[in-house]
Formats: structure tokens, C-alpha cells, sequence
């Protein structure tokens, strides 16, 4: 019996519909500020266990301080990261990431990709979620999650990215 794939060429890129990820480049999301002075939140990755706990006016850096967890968050097409609040006044931040979105990024860089943000339940519609984008210029390239103040999130740029408007 053989098995027959499918898939399709686009722009000289091959993209599988068996499941492969859609996100050709190498993004890591390692940074994690709580600029909050009271909400805590519990960090996990896709459907794992915790991964790390984030204080109140703390910065994590997986890459820098961390070393002992060994690697940074790498981001694949359709990974969750859960921020679920242990205390304090604010909600529970959650981000899926996506594959390509729309727009153009400089003819140095790959992209856009896009990452879904939200707030409160994990289950919220998709007219409840905010879209980032960002482009990526190397070979590997680093993004950030900053918590501020008021318990708003923020995704930035830490190395060779680019979010966009």
C-alpha cells in the first residue's frame, strides 16, 4: 500500500497539509517581563506542565539566565503559551502563534508571521483576540512578552525581528 502526500508550491517553498509546521524560520520567544506590582502568573508551554513561575516586577530571560532550562521557547504554527494568574488584579494572558499573515516585510526579511493575543479565558472567540506580526531578518530570531503596569501585554521585538503596524 503507498501512501500519497500532497502539498503544493508556492513561491518556491513546499508547505505539507500532513501537520508540518508552517513557520520556516527559527523564532524563539525567551524574554518575559512583569512590570505588575502584584499579579503573578504561572508560565506553561503548549499542553505541558509549568515551565516557570513569573513574579511581579521580575524580567526571565531563557536564554541569559536561565541557562539550566537549556533552550528557549521555540515558536511553532499553532503553540499555545499560557500565563494563568496565581495573584494579584489583573487576568490570564494567552498567545497562539500562527503561520504566515498578510503584508510585506523588507526584501532582507522572511514574513510576516503572526501571533494571536488574548485575555481572560483560554477559549475566547477569535473577534475577542489582538494580532501581532512580525518579520524575521537571520537565521534565528528572538521575541519578548512584557506584562506592564496595569496588567496590559505586550509582545516586542529582543533580535532580529521586526513587529509590524
Amino acid at each position: 500500500m503507498k501512501k500519497i502526500l500532497f502539498g503544493c508550491l508556492v513561491a518556491g517553498t513546499l508547505f505539507l497539509r500532513a501537520g508540518q509546521v508552517l513557520t520556516p524560520v527559527n523564532t524563539f520567544f525567551d524574554v518575559f517581563e512583569n512590570n505588575t506590582a502584584d499579579a503573578d502568573f504561572k508560565v506553561f508551554v503548549g499542553s505541558g506542565d509549568q515551565r516557570f513561575l513569573l513574579v511581579h516586577n521580575s524580567k526571565f530571560d531563557l536564554q541569559k539566565t536561565h541557562p539550566q532550562l537549556q533552550e528557549s521557547i521555540r515558536v511553532s504554527d499553532r503553540m499555545r503559551i499560557d500565563l494563568i494568574e496565581v495573584s494579584g488584579e489583573t487576568k490570564s494572558i494567552y498567545l497562539k502563534f500562527g503561520g504566515y499573515a498578510s503584508g510585506e516585510c523588507s526584501k532582507d526579511e522572511d514574513g510576516p508571521f503572526y501571533i494571536s493575543l488574548w485575555r481572560e479565558f483560554p477559549d475566547a472567540p477569535e473577534i475577542n483576540r489582538k494580532y501581532i506580526r512580525y518579520c524575521q531578518c537571520g537565521p534565528v530570531g528572538r521575541l519578548g512578552l512584557r506584562v506592564n503596569e496595569g496588567g496590559d501585554p505586550e509582545i516586542f521585538a529582543v533580535a532580529n525581528t521586526t513587529i509590524l503596524n
